[in-house]
């Protein structure tokens, strides 16, 4: 642990060690669409996630943690995240979801 102790996850996308807090679980396939496996991912790494693809694309093209890591969109952001602090870097949610197509 770093930063005053403070209990870190690894992100399953970015690879990033995040304070717990800010590791969120994200369903390969959302919840809405029947999904029950999840993986840990920092929330920065979530909101784009979600900002990038709708709950049918998650559902039926990126639904495995390999898949979503190459998505296009992802591997571009995922480069660039690396090399933001977790611990002080955060971007402000998405005013909205993107709705299914």
């Amino acid at each position: 642990m770093s930063k005053k102790n403070v209990e870190e996850i690894a992100c399953s996308l970015c690879g990033r060690a995040t304070p717990a807090k800010h590791v969120e679980k994200h369903h390969l396939v959302p919840r809405s669409k029947g999904g029950t496996d999840t993986i840990d991912v920092c929330r920065n790494c979530g909101d784009q996630v979600h900002k990038l693809f709708s709950n049918n694309e998650l559902r039926d093209e990126y639904n495995t943690l390999e898949k979503l890591r190459t998505a296009p969109g992802m591997e571009k952001w995922i480069r660039w995240v690396r090399k933001q602090d977790s611990f002080t870097f955060s971007m402000k949610s998405p005013k909205g979801r993107r709705p299914d197509k």
